[in-house]
Order: C-alpha cells, then structure tokens, then sequence
C-alpha cells in the first residue's frame, strides 16, 4: 500500500512532462487529463486514509540525510483536502482559460504544483520537508506570471523572493532542529529534541525556533511579510489565484504543524517568551489583514487580503498549543480551503463573464450571474463565521481554546481580535452581496448571462462542502486528539 503514496505522487508529475514536452494542442484533451490526474490522486489519497500508517524510504542525498515518505493522520488529512480542491478547480479552468493563452504551460505546471504539494503532505522528515515545501514555490510561481506581462512578472519574482527568503531562514532552524536531535530528522509526535543536548543551548534554540516559524510563516502571509498575496493575486489567472490563497498557502501551515508538534514538540515553547511573541505577530496579522481587505477596490486583492488574515486564524490555533484551539484550527484548513478557493472561482467568473475587476463595477451582478452570485453570498457568510458553515464551528473552538490557554492578557485579547476580524469580514464582503442583488438605479438594464455548468458546478460543489465541514466537525475534531 505503501506504493500509492508513490504514485499519487508521480502521476501528477508524469502528466505534467507529458503536457509539457508532448504536442498535445487539443484543449479538450489537455484539460481532460488535468482533471483526469487530479481525479485518480484524489481517489488514491482517500484510499491511503482507509489503511495503516505507511512508510517508505526513497533514497539517501548523505549519510543521515534520507528522503522518507509517511502517511500519518496529519499527511491523510492535507493530502485528501488538497487533491480534492485541485479536482474541482480543474473543472472551473476549462471554461475559464478559454481567456487565458498557453493553456498547455497552464496544466503542466498546475500538475507539477500538485505534484510537490502531495510530496510535502508525505515528507517524512525534516530533509524532505524542506525540499518540497522549496519546490512548491518554484513549480507553483510561474502560474502567477501565466499571462507573461510586466506586472505579473514582477509579482512572480517577489512571490518567489519572499518564499525563499522564508524557507531558507527556516532551514537555519532545521540544522539547529538536526544538531540537537536524538539522531534522526524523521517526525516524532512529541518531537525528537535531545532534552539533554539542549539544555545548554535552550536560550539560543528559541531564538532559533522563533525565526524559523516566522520564516515558514512567510508561506501564510505572516506580517510583515504578507505582501507578496495581495501583489500575486490579481495578475494570476482566478484558478491560479485559488490555488496560491486556497492551498499553497498551507504549505507553510503544514510546515508549521511539522516543526511545532513533530519536531520540537510543543512543551518546548509553551508558556515561553517565543509563544506570546508568535501569537502576538499573529494577532496583529489577523487584524491587519482583515483591514486592508476593507479598502480594497480591486476585488481579487480584497480577497487576498482576507487570506492574509483568515491563514492567520489557522497558525493562532496551532500557536496556542491545547486541543481546543487546534482543532478549530484544522476546522478552519478545511473550511478555509474551500471557501476562499469558491470566492476566487467567482471572481474568475466574473472576469470571465463581465470583465470586471472592481468591486464598485458589480453593482447588480446578481442579475446578470444569479447563480453564482448566491454561492458567493453562501461562502461569505461562511467566512464570516454563520452557522451551520465550518468556519462558525472552527472559530467557535479557536476562541473556546484561546480562552483556555492560561496566556493572561492573550486568553481575552484573541477572542477579541476574532470577533473584531469576523465584523470586518462581514464588512468587507457582504456589502458585495447587497449590491449584487439590488440595483438602485432601475433605468439600468442588465441582460442575463448564460453561466457556463463548467463555472457553477465547481461554485456549487465548493459551497456544499464548505457546509459539511460544519456538520461533520466532529470527525475532523478526532484528528487533533492526542497531538497536545
């Protein structure tokens, strides 16, 4: 079993040199085996979550440096959300690039993205962590410079500036992590720290591990290093932009979630000067993006803001270090990977229906993309946090568990800095909704459009599952058992 790990892993990365280096012209086919490959990864990843915990080592780089796949609870999880998005942003792209040139470069590296996305959620260890998550930026950047202009040039470039610079301070962290470890690099619930090396050194190690979660955090669009969303995503095509807001951002989370409760183990930073600083800069960042996000005009760079701030809310339920707070954090992966992902399908609806890039252009677009428009009015109140939506019940336990957390002034400040967040979500969102739907100048005609099943099958599925989340929290809840 051991072996789908494997292959859902060079699957992907076979159709994307075929796609690329074959003369394949046809789009039908091309988006054909798009959707095809992420299907069967899919279908293999929820596969691997019915059997035990596989491992596998691929080769050794040096001694003691191996590459070594696992498939635990925390791989299962990522790697069916993941695959399951890029399955149904494959169905949306095949009506939305017919406004997009080089469709085939398009699939290839959107294929080579999900490639080391599925090789990270697999990365056994610290070695192999770290190589994938350093090839996610580079397979994933030139989906935003796709259109080939200046601007989406440059955006590629700070993208990939920005997420370089991230991980190569996270692999400083890496090599003190290896240093003091008992011997191997391979993730260990509890981490695999020697308590004994350490103990000398523990002052200079939190240092060590407070930058290294910063610069992991990068990825996430931690302050103050979350310019490079808001720049990326409105050059990059919509199913582009989904895929760096929606996942490739949980990259970093994944990263995360490796180092804090697999690596160094939890205890070795809780109620620790680099706990309150961490939570702090989160704290910051979650209010920050959610204030940007309302004087926005452009709407793709109003819902990249909004990313800045809702990834945040996942890294403050890890920062937190209970049960509570994790599990509205894995909560929100799940809620936060579909919901944003269906809003930036629908602003690519809209780019491809209207052509309009402005949120003061949609006034009445309802009208003209009734569909549509009623699952981006469903996703919105699901960000904002209205039950029965997964994001209502993951907020609910990051404020239960930051509550909880025995912080002092944090315990308050969190849930506060929530509420304030989710009043300004429903600020900078909802009002898009209103408007949508009410026209006040009735001279104006808006001639219905025909909506593509391509474009509202991806938004209605997206809108459905982001539910479900909501009503299955208590399984996902299950995950985060005995991790703290």
């Amino acid at each position: 079993m051991a072996s789908l790990m494997i292959i859902s892993i060079l699957l992907p990365l076979i159709g994307a040199l075929v796609l690329y280096f074959g003369k394949l012209k046809n789009r039908n086919v091309l988006n054909i085996i798009a959707f095809a490959i992420s299907a069967v990864v899919f279908v293999l990843s929820t596969t691997i979550c019915f059997t035990n915990s596989l491992r596998i080592e691929l080769f050794q780089i040096a001694k003691d440096i191996t590459v070594l796949l696992k498939a635990d609870i925390i791989s299962k999880f990522f790697a069916v959300i993941i695959s399951c998005v890029f399955t149904i942003i494959s169905v949306f792209s095949y009506k939305y690039l017919t406004i997009e040139e080089n469709e085939k470069k398009f699939h290839s590296f959107y294929l080579l993205t999900l490639t080391m996305l599925m090789a990270l959620c697999y990365a056994g260890n610290l070695t192999t962590m770290y190589l994938t998550f350093e090839l996610v930026t580079l397979c994933s950047m030139p989906l935003v410079m796709h259109s080939r202009t200046q601007e989406s040039i440059k955006a590629a470039l700070k993208y990939l500036y920005y997420s370089l610079g991230g991980a190569f301070v996270g692999l400083i962290g890496i090599f003190f992590m290896v240093y003091f470890s008992t011997g191997s690099d391979e993730f260990v619930l509890g981490g695999f720290l020697d308590t004994v090396k350490v103990q000398d050194y523990s002052s200079l190690m939190q240092v060590v591990i407070f930058i290294t979660l910063i610069g992991f955090g990068v990825k996430t669009g931690v302050f103050p290093f979350q310019g490079w969303l808001p720049t990326a995503h409105p050059v990059a095509p919509s199913p582009a932009s989904a895929v760096l807001s929606g996942i490739v951002t949980k990259a970093g989370v994944i990263a995360i979630i490796r180092i804090v409760y697999f690596s160094i183990g939890s205890a070795f930073i809780k109620d620790t000067w680099v706990q309150y600083a961490w939570i702090s800069i989160i704290l910051f960042t979650i209010f920050m993006g959610s204030s940007m996000a309302l004087i926005q005009k452009n709407f793709k760079k109003r819902l990249a803001y909004s990313t800045v701030s809702q990834v945040s809310y996942i890294v403050l339920g890890i920062a937190m270090l209970n049960e509570e707070a994790l599990s509205g954090s894995f909560l929100h992966i799940a809620s936060h990977a579909l919901i944003k992902v269906g809003l930036f399908l629908v602003a690519g609806a809209i780019i491809l229906y209207t052509e309009k890039h402005e949120v003061d252009e949609l006034e009445g677009i309802g009208k003209q993309l009734p569909v549509t428009m009623i699952c981006y009015t469903v996703l919105s109140l699901g960000l904002i946090g209205i039950p029965p939506a997964g994001a209502f019940v993951s907020k609910w336990y990051l404020a239960i568990g930051s509550i909880d957390s025995g912080l002092n002034v944090l315990d308050y400040l969190a849930p506060a800095v929530l509420l304030i967040s989710a009043i300004l979500t429903a600020a900078y969102l909802l009002p898009i909704a209103v408007r949508a739907f009410i026209v006040k100048d009735k001279s104006v005609v808006l001639e219905k459009k025909q909506e593509s099943l391509y474009i509202t099958i991806p938004l209605v599925v997206l809108t459905i599952l982001s539910t479900c989340v909501g009503l299955f929290a208590d399984q996902i809840v299950e995950i985060v058992k005995n991790l703290v």
